[in-house]
């Protein structure tokens, strides 16, 4: 039983530690029309998936850098 113990006790250890250091680098909200985004790392495209409810994608941060952006039926993509 105090193996068992120990190898629970182990496993929430190291998933409490992976979880600390290995945080989400990019979040994302949405706001109305506008999908906005904080990031601690340079960004140097995206691609997201979506249930159809887009019907462009242009502007913001994405056309001040220079990215290309496309939009279809279920994707956004950007490079």
């Amino acid at each position: 039983m105090y193996f068992n113990n120990l190898k629970i006790t182990t496993a929430i250890l190291l998933s409490v530690i992976f979880s600390f250091c290995f945080t989400q680098d990019v979040s994302l909200s949405l706001d109305g029309e506008s999908l906005n985004y904080e990031s601690t790392v340079d960004i140097a495209g995206f691609q997201f998936s979506h249930n159809g409810c887009v019907s462009g994608a242009a502007g913001g941060d994405a056309a001040a850098n220079g990215f290309t952006v496309s939009a279809s039926g279920s994707t956004v993509l950007a490079f």
